[in-house]
């Protein structure tokens, strides 16, 4: 963008210009994030979208897969399972973690760590709303192959790669 050339693929990111300081333009209302694998398995898909104060993530196999424990070598989640823990919001975040619900949401200037989830509650069924919109808005827009319950399915079962499709960019005339 910066230098005016076309790039060779659609992207689906945003120019970083109008935020630097004197530019002129906004910015956009939601961050949106996707993953898929940490290392060959499990396969737990996940899609996220933020805004200023909410968080949503949509576990797509919820129920059917767990995710990784111990990424890396980290065992904070057999920490957590120390009687040391029981009962505590950390004991309640990483059992979550270990056996996500399809959808979790978070308020993160009420609890910035992430403990309470909230989905499915009455009180912030509007916000909820709102984020699983703004959620399948960014993965229609992105192409999101995993809005394909075959493809998703074909992955799970079979480990293939995660594609997608990549269109050419509009043409555009220089005078």
């Amino acid at each position: 963008d910066a230098a005016g050339v076309q790039g060779p693929v659609k992207m689906h990111g945003r120019c970083l210009r109008p935020l630097l300081p004197g530019a002129a333009g906004g910015w956009r209302e939601h961050l949106p994030a996707e993953f898929h694998y940490h290392g060959a398995t499990p396969f737990f898909p996940r899609r996220v979208i933020r805004d200023q104060r909410y968080h949503l993530i949509h576990n797509l196999l919820a129920g059917r897969s767990k995710p990784p424990q111990g990424i890396d070598g980290d065992t904070a989640h057999v920490v957590a399972r120390s009687a040391r823990y029981e009962g505590t919001a950390v004991r309640r975040a990483f059992d979550t973690y270990a056996n996500p619900p399809e959808f979790e949401l978070y308020d993160l200037e009420a609890d910035p760590a992430e403990f309470n989830n909230l989905a499915g509650r009455p009180a912030v069924s509007a916000i909820e709303s709102r984020m699983k919109e703004a959620l399948l808005a960014w993965r229609k827009e992105s192409e999101d192959p995993f809005l394909d319950p075959a493809y998703l399915e074909k992955v799970f079962r079979e480990g293939a790669p995660v594609t997608r499709k990549r269109q050419q960019p509009a043409a555009t005339s220089t005078p």
